[in-house]
């Protein structure tokens, strides 16, 4: 039709975002840091946490976004509900650039609030900018809620329990607007795990200790061996080299 649509680099596509929530696409990102708690005994002692607990309290094992893929992260447990998941996904990738925060929902059927405290452990209180609500749920009543998070704004955590423990469990969606409300008015920070904690020193673990000298052992006598059984003598070549002259 003789139209010309293109520059000398190709064809070109340009869309500009229209700013309606709903049409946000979020992607997750895994970014690595380092983190002298997890390997520290001397700070946070967390409790272990063993195949029985699991299974009794129903806890819940770490998403793995690679699993899930980059577009299809679910940050929502213990229930299937996809409009309750796409707000809370929608909220990640809104406030994700500013308050680098990542907000996820545990969901915990006819179970006490220690779950929510054997999940803790469990996952060692998640990662440094994770913000995880977990909420108890029988007979359709929000029954105790309790927030998992290494940020040092405890108001905003204590916020977040007392507001939906009033709540109600078939509006889920609000539930989650509530929360990423107040993470965002209370200004969340996560956690500077290379700066907080700089002054630990991680100590290696017995395992790691007796490999070391296993391994070192181990060539120390193959050295010796090599040396012992080496029929080479300096002294005749130094001889044969004299002669040879």
């Amino acid at each position: 039709m003789n139209r010309d649509y293109h520059t000398v680099d190709g064809d070109a596509y340009v869309t500009v975002y229209d700013k309606i929530f709903e049409h946000t696409v979020p992607v997750v990102k895994q970014h690595a840091y380092k983190n002298k708690v997890q390997s520290s005994k001397s700070v946070f002692n967390f409790e272990p946490v063993d195949t029985a607990q699991i299974r009794k309290y129903s806890l819940y094992e770490y998403p793995n976004y690679e699993a899930m893929g980059i577009f299809d992260y679910n940050p929502v447990m213990g229930i299937v509900d996809q409009k309750v998941t796409n707000q809370l996904r929608w909220h990640n990738a809104h406030m994700g650039a500013t308050w680098k925060v990542n907000m996820m929902l545990l969901v915990f059927h006819n179970q006490p609030i220690r779950a929510a405290f054997l999940q803790e452990q469990y996952w060692k209180r998640g990662n440094k900018n994770e913000f995880i609500l977990c909420l108890g749920h029988s007979g359709g009543k929000i029954t105790w809620a309790k927030v998992i998070s290494w940020t040092d704004k405890k108001m905003i955590m204590k916020t977040v329990e007392q507001k939906a423990r009033m709540m109600d469990y078939d509006d889920l969606v609000s539930i989650v607007d509530m929360m990423a409300n107040e993470v965002k008015t209370g200004n969340f920070t996560y956690k500077k795990f290379e700066e907080d904690f700089e002054y630990i020193n991680v100590q290696p673990t017995f395992k790691a200790v007796m490999i070391a000298m296993i391994v070192t052992l181990f060539l120390t006598l193959i050295i010796c061996t090599i040396s012992i059984f080496n029929n080479h003598n300096i002294d005749d070549e130094i001889g044969y080299r004299k002669y040879s002259r």
